[in-house]
């Protein structure tokens, strides 16, 4: 449903996209994508974990709210957890 909405509805992907992918600070830069505990981090450690429509779904919701970049996704989720999808 989220993902749909992003894609629909510019005020709520602006809101997700400031929760979910804030500005990198230095210190995400330093370590990998999938450790943390921010939702960022969630969302790409089950992404590169699950398998099937999940692992789709996630992928399409980070590409919307990178605002259907390439460049800005390797950027936000990692060159290998993005170079797939």
């Amino acid at each position: 449903v989220l993902l749909q909405m992003c894609k629909d509805v510019k005020a709520v992907r602006r809101y997700c996209r400031m929760r979910i992918l804030p500005p990198l600070r230095a210190a995400d830069v330093e370590r990998p994508p999938t450790e943390g505990n921010a939702f960022r981090n969630r969302l790409i450690r089950l992404m590169s974990q699950s398998v099937g429509e999940c692992k789709k779904l996630i992928a399409e919701f980070l590409f919307v709210l990178c605002k259907r970049s390439v460049s800005r996704m390797v950027k936000y989720c990692g060159f290998g957890h993005a170079a797939g999808l």
